[in-house]
């Protein structure tokens, strides 16, 4: 009878231990999947935050090409005649269609940029920058930065800074208006104005 207790405690701790050792690894898996689960939602969140478009976007860029396909038929003929007296070199394609992209390309120019320096006798010293950066083509310049470097009069960096303005759309601009804060006396600056 003593010895059926045995084996059956025996059974009944082998089976908890299972149990156990079954929960642990339960525990590990829904702790990855949910790490898996977190990193997906991040990427798809700032998928969205940079390809959103209303639905009333969407449709009129759809109705847009819907009207263009309805007015834009060309039969063979047609085609054929125009190719005949209007052909190019694929260099010439090539060129215009650099030229194209070139335009369309993000470009950057100042407005009125302004650097100010004030350097108190008592307090801290500064440099007020303000203006605008305008995008003149019409792709979006992404990540905009203007990357500042303050020099003392050895021509020392004193001070690099990145005044970081985000994403300027085609044909608009974006003001800027900060302090960059620095030790010591300002000779001289240089800063570029970047984007990816």
């Amino acid at each position: 009878m003593s010895e059926k207790k045995v084996v059956g405690r025996s059974i009944v701790i082998g089976l908890g231990i299972i149990c156990v050792v079954l929960l642990v690894a339960l525990v590990g898996a829904v702790a990855n999947y949910t790490s898996i689960i977190n990193k997906k939602d991040a990427t798809y969140n700032d998928y969205v935050s940079t390809h959103s478009h209303t639905d009333s976007e969407y449709n009129a860029s759809q109705f847009n090409y819907n009207n263009y396909v309805a007015n834009h038929h060309h039969t063979d003929s047609e085609y054929d005649d125009y190719a005949s007296t209007h052909s190019h070199t694929n260099s010439e394609y090539d060129s215009l269609q650099n030229q194209v992209n070139s335009l369309k390309a993000a470009q950057l120019s100042e407005v009125n940029l302004k650097w100010d320096f004030n350097e108190p006798w008592i307090g801290g010293h500064y440099v007020h920058v303000y203006g605008a950066i305008f995008n003149t083509g019409t792709n979006i310049a992404y990540n905009v930065n203007i990357n500042v470097l303050l020099y003392d009069s050895s021509g020392a960096v004193i001070k690099s800074y990145t005044i970081m303005l985000g994403n300027i759309n085609g044909k608009t601009y974006t003001n800027l208006d900060t302090n960059i804060d620095y030790s010591g006396h300002c000779a001289t600056y240089s800063y570029q104005t970047v984007h990816s």
